[in-house]
């Protein structure tokens, strides 16, 4: 059997919302490949998609995969929240500052540093704890300014204050190709000032 051949049926029925179908390939695939983390993930990705979130989780850390990879983490907090169990989530993501201090991976791809801090934002949020949440917004648009969930989330949700989001847009470091994503925010920001003060 073409490994490749199968992963790519597998990815076909995923990006179709087959997700059945996608689960009953990528299990076969996992058997066939002798546990392939990539394969793995896959498999857990199919399950989280289908709905079956448990079952996502068990996969993951069965396969003893939690801490290998960020994705790993990230997809097991993501099925703790869809359940709303907050506290495992934030106890599989961690508090943030290790992932802080390491260097960017080569793959942009690989980068989960701003998925994870915008998840513990949306944690602490469903938690009221608007500090942390803040905390963690800003920390996601520091490591992606294209993070716009994060900047959604600090501006129309009014959690910052006027000089805040000035703030805000200055400490984020937009590249020479992301010149257009400053202006907007810029817009957005100078957007809700008015209406505060028309308000």
């Amino acid at each position: 059997m073409d490994l490749g051949s199968l992963r790519r049926k597998v990815r076909c029925h995923l990006d179709q919302h087959m997700y059945e179908s996608a689960v009953f390939l990528a299990d076969k695939l996992v058997t066939m490949s002798g546990g392939h983390e990539d394969d793995v993930y896959t498999l857990a990705q199919a399950y989280f998609r289908a709905g079956l979130h448990h079952r996502a989780i068990y996969t993951v850390v069965e396969a003893g995969l939690v801490e290998r990879h960020s994705k790993f983490r990230f997809l097991v907090a993501k099925c703790h929240v869809v359940k709303e169990n907050w506290e495992e989530a934030l106890a599989v993501l961690g508090d943030g500052a290790s992932a802080a201090e390491e260097p960017p991976p080569a793959d942009a791809a690989e980068d989960y540093r701003a998925a994870m801090s915008l998840l513990r934002g949306n944690i602490y949020d469903a938690m009221d704890d608007r500090d942390q949440a803040v905390l963690a917004y800003r920390t996601a648009l520091r490591h992606d300014c294209c993070c716009y969930e994060a900047f959604k989330h600090l501006t129309e949700h009014h959690l910052l204050t006027s000089a805040d989001e000035q703030a805000l847009i200055s400490e984020i470091a937009f590249g020479g190709d992301d010149a257009w994503l400053e202006l907007l925010y810029r817009a957005k920001v100078n957007r809700y000032d008015a209406a505060r003060a028309a308000g």
